[in-house]
């Protein structure tokens, strides 16, 4: 039924189309906002890259005992031990201060029960993580794009793990563009999406608005370290469609496992709940530009790290 309410469709390119015919494949990038690569990450790199996650869980959560004192964070939840409380601003905790060029893990509780909501934000920056260093600094093809984007001294400002549980555990992403959480002037994001697994309407595949990239960035996401607070600020009038209601605006961007996708900074993306009875791991990079851009302060990731690509 997803497929008929929009009839338009993610275009997918291979390694070989993208480096025979690159001015295409960035005409398409341009117009959409987006583009699918084929086989990012080869079989076994796609399986050394899920088992070396697991070493990084498991890192993770020996140093929350280690240096942390078992602080658990909760991203996207309330305080268990308080359901009659707010949302807690988990951007201001120092844990997610200090995550930039870490792994550190940050949960949610769904029913009672916590799970793993993510891990991040700075597992390319480690050594100990080869594969994922190799998916973020030894791909050709993802050189080519950025370069042919216009990138002329790139960062990978961020790398985050996002489980996706299946039956209904976790929650959904509402819509949202990346730009709002990784402010630059100019505007630089530019988000690489790697399935680990399938990626499907069935399990909870991401939706995107194609053509969103042209529209204007709406909210900024601007943090006080001072008063560790956090608020959003409006820069632009701007609707952007709502996934339950206006599902006519979205395209499934559906990838099978090793697949990415590429997006810019301000197209409009999010995933419902998955209800599946398969979970939809991914990994997402986000990089910026550094040259003759300005990164403010209020960013909640400060300062941006100086690993360059190129």
């Amino acid at each position: 039924m997803d497929n008929l309410l929009n009839e338009k469709k993610l275009t997918i390119f291979t390694s070989n189309e993208i480096q025979d015919n690159l001015n295409r494949v960035l005409k398409n990038y341009e117009q959409n906002g987006i583009i699918g690569l084929n086989g990012y990450l080869n079989q076994a790199n796609r399986i050394s890259l899920l088992n070396e996650l697991e070493i990084i869980q498991k890192d993770a959560e020996q140093d929350i005992v280690r240096y942390w004192n078992n602080k658990i964070i909760h991203f996207y939840s309330k305080d268990p031990l308080k359901p009659e409380s707010v949302d807690r601003e988990y951007v201001t905790e120092p844990y997610f201060q200090a995550s930039s060029n870490k792994a550190h893990v940050f949960y949610e509780v769904i029913d009672n029960m916590r799970v793993v909501n993510r891990i991040g934000h700075g597992m390319h920056l480690i050594n100990r993580y080869p594969m994922m260093q190799r998916a973020v600094y030894d791909s050709p093809v993802l050189l080519d794009l950025l370069k042919g984007i216009g990138f002329k001294k790139p960062i990978c400002h961020l790398s985050v793990y996002i489980p996706k549980y299946p039956n209904g555990i976790g929650s959904e992403v509402k819509p949202h563009q990346e730009s709002t959480f990784a402010f630059t002037e100019p505007q630089s994001v530019v988000v690489l999406w790697v399935a680990l697994e399938d990626a499907l309407i069935e399990n909870a595949c991401m939706y995107g608005v194609l053509g969103s990239n042209h529209w204007p960035l709406k909210w900024v996401s601007k943090v006080d370290r001072e008063t560790k607070t956090r608020h959003f600020e409006q820069v632009h009038q701007l609707h952007i469609p709502d996934f339950m209601t206006e599902r006519e605006f979205y395209t499934a961007l559906e990838v099978k496992a090793g697949d990415a996708l590429l997006f810019h900074g301000n197209f409009v993306h999010c995933s419902p709940m998955n209800t599946s009875k398969n979970s939809r791991k991914a990994l997402s990079f986000q990089f910026i530009e550094t040259y003759e851009v300005d990164y403010p302060e209020t960013n909640w990731l400060y300062p941006p790290n100086k690993v360059y690509l190129y």
